[in-house]
């Protein structure tokens, strides 16, 4: 038949995932696993391009920052499958993408090269980190809290699943 090629799976992954089509539970779990390559691959890169010293800084929210658009498409593919609203993927890129946006935002300014403006922040830090030391237990599980739950929400398995 001309003008018609063998579709390879991979492609016909990349093709859902572009799509609206509903993602089975099997079908988000291998795509999920599959995000951890891409980071590593995405994190070796920038420690290449920005080396050590930057990568330790920025590295882990920048990582965050290019994995987001993926997850979060993944996830509003699959949560209408499992009953729920794509809408709940914000409770995942939200907090992920705040927190490392403002991450890279306070090291930006902190280096930015303006000593007044290094002066305040790294002081501001100072008195918020030790006065509200007992907090950050509580904060940073509330934050993963928030970010686990729609990935864990997805995972579940439904009567509309297909292959489940």
């Amino acid at each position: 038949m001309r003008g018609s090629l063998p579709r390879s799976p991979a492609l016909d992954a990349h093709a859902q995932l572009l799509s609206h089509a509903p993602m089975s539970r099997d079908d988000y779990i291998r795509r999920l696993s599959g995000m951890l390559p891409v980071a590593l691959v995405i994190a070796v890169l920038l420690r290449i391009l920005l080396g050590a010293q930057s990568f330790s800084i920025f590295g882990v929210a920048a990582v965050a920052l290019l994995t987001l658009p993926l997850v979060a498409r993944m996830l509003s593919l699959r949560l209408p499958t499992v009953g729920l609203s794509s809408r709940r993927m914000l409770l995942y890129a939200v907090p992920v993408g705040l927190l490392a946006g403002g991450h890279i935002l306070y090291w930006l300014t902190f280096f930015s090269g303006n000593r007044v403006a290094a002066v305040m922040l790294g002081s501001i830090r100072n008195m918020i980190q030790t006065n509200a030391a007992f907090a950050w237990p509580l904060l940073y599980g509330l934050v993963a809290a928030m970010a686990i739950w729609p990935l864990a929400s997805a995972a579940q398995n439904a009567g509309l699943d297909r292959r489940s």
